[in-house]
C-alpha cells in the first residue's frame, strides 16, 4: 500500500503541522512557513529528536594530535632534526624547530634557519636535500621562493623548512606567528658547552 503524505489544511500546512509545498503560494510563502515551523536552536533540534531515555551526548572538539600514530609523529621530528643538523653543517643561525601538529593542518613540524648570504642559503637548501635524500630516502615535495629575494621554503609534507635571510624573517615572522607551537630542543654545533663545577 502506498503511503501519501497528509491532506493539507487551506493555510498550507498537512495535518502533521509542517508546510505542504504543493500549497504554498510562493517560494517566500515556503520559506516564512519553514522558518515558522522550525525549532529556533539546536538544543530544541536535539530535544524535538530525543525520548525521554535518551541522553545527549555533550559535543567534544578533537584534539588532531590525538588522532596521530605517536611512531608517525616521531618519524617527523627525526626528519626535523635532520633537517637542524643539515643546516647547522653550512652555519645556519638561529635554527628553530616549531612542533606545530595539533595547531597547524599544514604540517607537524616547522625548522626556520637564518643564513646571510644568497650563497649561504643555496648551500643550506642543497645540503638538507642531500641529508634528507641519504637518512630519509625522501625528496622536498615542493620547493618555492627565490634566493635573491632572500627565502627559499622547502616542503617535505610533515615538515616545512623556512631558511631566510635575517630582513625576511624579521619581516615575516614565523616564531610569533606560531607562538602557541612548542618549540623542539636543538643544540647547535657551535653552542657553548656548559661545564658542571668541579668538586672540590
Amino acid at each position: 500500500m502506498t503511503d501519501f503524505p497528509p491532506p493539507a489544511d487551506f493555510n498550507g500546512h498537512s495535518q502533521n503541522g509542517h508546510p505542504d509545498p504543493t500549497h504554498a503560494e510562493s517560494a517566500n510563502d515556503l520559506a516564512d512557513d519553514l522558518m515558522d515551523s522550525a525549532p529556533d536552536s539546536r538544543e530544541e533540534w536535539e530535544l524535538e529528536d530525543a525520548t525521554e531515555d535518551d541522553e545527549i551526548a555533550p559535543v567534544v572538539a578533537l584534539d588532531p594530535s590525538e588522532m596521530m600514530d605517536p611512531a608517525d609523529i616521531e618519524d617527523s621530528r627525526q626528519l626535523a632534526l635532520t633537517i637542524a643538523r643539515a643546516a647547522d653543517e653550512r652555519k645556519a643561525q638561529d635554527i628553530k624547530l616549531l612542533r606545530v601538529v595539533g595547531v597547524s593542518y599544514l604540517a607537524d613540524f616547522f625548522v626556520i634557519v637564518t643564513g646571510f648570504s644568497a650563497a649561504q642559503l643555496r648551500a643550506i637548501a642543497r645540503t638538507i636535500e642531500a641529508s634528507v635524500q641519504t637518512e630519509h630516502n625522501r625528496a622536498p615535495v615542493h620547493i618555492e621562493g627565490e634566493i635573491d629575494g632572500g627565502w627559499i621554503l622547502q616542503d617535505y609534507g610533515d615538515v616545512i623548512v623556512h631558511i631566510f635571510m635575517p630582513e625576511e624573517r624579521s619581516f615575516y615572522g614565523l616564531e610569533a606567528f606560531w607562538g602557541h607551537a612548542e618549540q623542539e630542543v636543538f643544540e647547535p654545533s657551535d653552542a657553548p658547552v656548559t661545564q658542571s663545577p668541579s668538586a672540590f
